[in-house]
């Protein structure tokens, strides 16, 4: 039975093949008895609908000059869109110009500062230690004052009791 099967397989396959040849075959005859003989030449005959040459030659034209139009129109548009663009671009580089004098000002302002700033501090460390010396020479202005005014008190009480 499986033996039957395989040959049955084959037997199909092989019918396939010779009906596919025989419709080939039927296409190419079909073609040449369609052909014409003018002149001696051998022409098929055209197989879809034949239009005038200066019908289609007038169609092309129109078409072609649609998309002349259409392209121009583009074109008009992409140059007033790359002008914009330029101008644009032009703002933005003045800008960047305007913000690069700014910023150096910016930063010479701040150098300026912090040197300012440097000096402020500077002075007044130097004033701390101005009152810190000025603090130590007043204690010890009060304490020589309270030894001599405490010794003139002592003097004063020996000599009053001598």
């Amino acid at each position: 039975m499986q033996k039957e099967r395989e040959m049955n397989w084959a037997l199909k396959g092989r019918l396939e093949v010779e009906r596919l040849q025989v419709y080939r075959r039927a296409i190419v005859l079909s073609a040449v008895c369609k052909a014409e003989i003018s002149d001696g030449m051998h022409a098929l005959p055209p197989v879809g609908p034949t239009m005038e040459v200066e019908a289609l030659e007038k169609r092309v034209a129109y078409k072609v000059a649609l998309l002349v139009e259409r392209a121009a129109k583009e074109a008009d548009t992409l140059v007033a869109e790359l002008e914009q663009v330029k101008a644009d671009s032009r703002d933005l580089h003045n800008a960047n110009v305007t913000f690069l004098a700014e910023l150096t000002e910016a930063r010479l302002q701040v150098e300026g500062l912090q040197k300012e700033n440097q000096q402020l501090e500077d002075e007044n460390a130097h004033q701390a230690r101005l009152i810190w010396s000025m603090r130590v020479v007043h204690d010890f202005y009060r304490e020589t004052m309270e030894r001599m005014s405490g010794a003139g008190s002592s003097t004063r009480l020996s000599g009053a009791q001598s």
